[in-house]
């Protein structure tokens, strides 16, 4: 027998010749089938939004030490590996949930704002509710946003802008207050009073993030009610200066 029909013979009876080069075909198609989501997205925007929003359960969940990078991506039904085409590590996705809590809260605290355009000390305490009331309904975003998750924002551009902006926002509304202040011989020092706004604001909002407001309050009171009693203590004080 030639060489010919000795391989013949080897090769079973309707065999094609070429089997082998198309075989791999059908698991190419089949894996490409079965790729995680984050793998097709047609824009990478939607895959950052829903790994910040998947940070954010796993926070209010479990705080942020129970951050776990595959939890993320199972949340956000993606691969494990998904994420890092957006953050480098954990501190990254949190510096990024950070930036859109102060963001959101900057909103917040211009739109209560509107409602006072004419009235410095009622801007001011609009500011105060604004922020107690995101504390309050975000807990998530406020605990990420002052803990010390992400130890030095300035290696976060974003970030550090966004909080510029919200705490622009309230140096502002207290020097107006203290401009007015000082048209009736009040004369304070502006760090100090500023210091002193934003320890009782975020004092108050830390205590009802944590559930504590009863200590020492009537906890089935609204935020706005509590920051307005503080802001009438403000103004005693002030008036008490001026006798």
């Amino acid at each position: 027998m030639g060489a010919a029909g000795r391989a013949n013979a080897r090769r079973p009876r309707g065999t094609p010749r070429k089997a082998a080069k198309i075989s791999g075909e059908p698991r190419r198609r089949a894996a490409k089938r079965a790729a995680p989501r984050s793998e097709v997205r047609p824009h990478d925007g939607g895959l950052r939004r829903d790994l910040i929003a998947a940070a954010l359960e796993l926070v209010e969940a479990s705080g942020t030490r129970g951050l776990s990078w595959r939890e993320v991506a199972r949340r956000a039904d993606v691969s494990h590996t998904a994420p890092y085409r957006h953050f480098a590590n954990k501190e990254e996705l949190l510096a990024a949930v950070a930036e859109q809590g102060f963001r959101n809260l900057t909103e917040r605290m211009v739109e209560r704002m509107a409602a006072a355009p004419d009235d410095v000390s009622k801007r001011l305490e609009a500011m105060a509710i604004a922020y107690v009331e995101f504390a309050a309904e975000k807990p998530a975003h406020f605990r990420v946003m002052f803990g010390r998750d992400v130890p030095d924002i300035d290696k976060h551009a974003a970030l550090r802008d966004a909080y510029d902006v919200t705490n622009g926002l309230f140096r502002t509304g207290v020097a107006e207050v203290l401009e007015e202040a000082g048209k009736i011989g009040v004369e304070v020092n502006a760090e100090h009073f500023t210091l002193m706004a934003w320890s009782l604001v975020h004092g108050l909002a830390s205590l009802t993030v944590d559930g504590r407001v009863g200590d020492v309050g009537d906890a089935a009171e609204e935020p706005g009610d509590h920051v307005r009693s503080m802001t009438r203590l403000i103004k005693a004080f002030v008036r008490t200066l001026t006798a």
